[in-house]
């Protein structure tokens, strides 16, 4: 609200199941919300989409901000790396946020995916394997928490 920027959230009817630390996935969303807050402009907008697929739920934000370049889309997601774009560097950070989230999204088993256009916004994907049951056969499938976020 404090930055004009309007949010909408499109999330499925019923809670969707994940196996994995519900801190760290928290974390993964906040740094991916919080870089589509810090990189759009007032009156753009930001959305939160959440879809299941065959065994994966797809976690999306996407963006109507500056955008990043082609050529430094292969770069981000590495630590310490930032797209090279005049208009970001009124913002600050250490370029670790995409970093983390690629990190924490490989730890739960899933993928990071960047899209973006220069000066037209940009959408950052997460993938997570659906969560499971936990295994009756003490073959170690299935420790840990399983995280549900309605």
């Amino acid at each position: 609200q404090e930055a004009s920027v309007r949010v909408v959230a499109d999330l499925p009817d019923h809670p969707v199941t994940v196996r994995g630390d519900a801190l760290r996935l928290a974390q993964v969303l906040d740094n991916l919300l919080g870089n589509a807050l810090k990189f759009t402009p007032a009156g753009g907008q930001i959305s939160l989409s959440v879809w299941l697929e065959p065994e994966t739920v797809r976690v999306e934000v996407c963006d109507t901000g500056i955008g990043i370049s082609e050529q430094d889309l292969p770069k981000l997601g590495n630590p310490f790396v930032q797209a090279d774009n005049a208009h970001n560097r009124s913002h600050d950070g250490a370029g670790l946020g995409l970093s983390v989230v690629k990190g924490l999204a490989r730890l739960h088993g899933g993928r990071l995916e960047i899209a973006s256009k220069l000066g037209h916004g940009t959408t950052t994907t997460i993938l997570l394997p659906l969560g499971r049951p936990k295994s009756e056969s003490g073959d170690g499938v299935g420790q840990g928490k399983t995280v549900t976020a309605a």
